[in-house]
């Protein structure tokens, strides 16, 4: 009976599919090809989709059939509830198990309410909505923990269009820096949440690290507007979270299994690369910053070798040799 059931359901979506793409009457043959049926199945499968309300109309003289959406004011006729492929829900519950740590109370009703439609129309198809979700397993690493007042401020001064004020621990300051910053999106890199916003004490564009705001309060006054084009010219260009216009290029040659794993890597959206021999692949990585770049390279170990710039081949250089000095005997 499951299997039946979900069989039946498949046909209905690939039928209704089908007939949305039809350019001309689909006959009874095609549909048979299609449906992988019998004529009996196919018959019972286009009365349950007329049941739902589809167009659908039978030319008696030929025995074909079409969608007749002249009376749909878009052209299109979606079927009624949530239809979804197999492929569709594993993408899902993908996504559920990324959003698990999204604070409890942003947002939390409209999404339980989506995952219970999920969940009831998986046990329409006599689905194990738990056993699926066994099936995709995300594993957060090196995650670090927001406040919840702070996510949920953010979250609300972006909604709103609203600027906040907040104060933030950087990494190399010493004390809290009180900001008053116009979020424009939050982004998730690396299992951590960072907030991209124009900062009013800077005027310019910058990245802030969720985990590191140790205090938060929305402001009632309308937040900058900056284009989606600046965004992207500002935040897309520099190598990871460390932003700003890419000014510099880092030339690395990669061997061993590096060459073959980093080949499948794209560390950014503007690399070059080239295999100079059937050992080497040279990768080339506009970069502003060189913090995470430098961390990055050196988890290779020396399966990475820095040719340029040589700023960047010094500044890798000093952190070899401070490592091996901590490791002096």
């Amino acid at each position: 009976m499951a299997g039946s059931k979900h069989d039946r359901h498949d046909k209905i979506r690939r039928l209704h599919e089908h007939f949305l793409d039809a350019k001309k009457p689909i006959a009874m043959p095609e549909i048979l090809c299609l449906l992988q049926c019998s004529r009996k199945t196919a018959e019972r499968v286009i009365a349950e989709c007329r049941a739902l309300g589809t167009p659908i109309e039978h030319f008696r003289e030929n025995g074909h059939y079409l969608y007749r959406l002249t009376n749909s004011p878009d052209g299109a006729y979606q079927l009624p509830g949530i239809w979804f492929h197999k492929e569709e829900l594993v993408a899902l519950f993908a996504i559920q198990g990324m959003i698990q740590d999204i604070p409890d109370g942003l947002l939390s009703g409209q999404l339980k309410t989506l995952w219970s439609r999920v969940q009831a129309h998986c046990e329409s198809l006599y689905l194990d909505w738990d056993a699926l979700k066994d099936k995709v397993k995300i594993l957060p690493i090196a995650g670090r923990i927001v406040e919840d007042a702070h996510f949920r401020c953010v979250v609300e001064a972006l909604m709103k269009g609203q600027r906040v004020s907040i104060c933030y621990k950087s990494l190399n300051a010493k004390e809290n820096l009180e900001r008053d910053v116009s979020p424009l999106r939050i982004l998730r890199y690396r299992d951590n949440w960072y907030m991209d916003a124009y900062c009013h004490h800077r005027n310019d564009l910058r990245s802030f690290a969720l985990s590191r705001i140790t205090a938060s309060k929305l402001q009632f006054i309308e937040a900058q507007p900056v284009s989606v084009e600046k965004q992207d010219l500002f935040y897309a260009q520099s190598y990871g979270i460390f932003t700003g216009a890419a000014d510099k290029v880092a030339k690395v040659h990669f061997t061993g299994i590096a060459a073959l794993e980093v080949s499948k890597e794209l560390w950014h959206p503007k690399q070059e690369s080239s295999w100079p021999d059937a050992q080497t692949f040279e990768l080339n990585i506009p970069y502003h910053k060189d913090d995470e770049l430098i961390m990055d390279l050196l988890r290779w170990g020396e399966l990475a070798n820095i040719l340029s710039p040589q700023e960047l081949r010094d500044r890798a250089a000093s952190k070899i040799t401070l490592m091996h000095t901590n490791y002096k005997s």
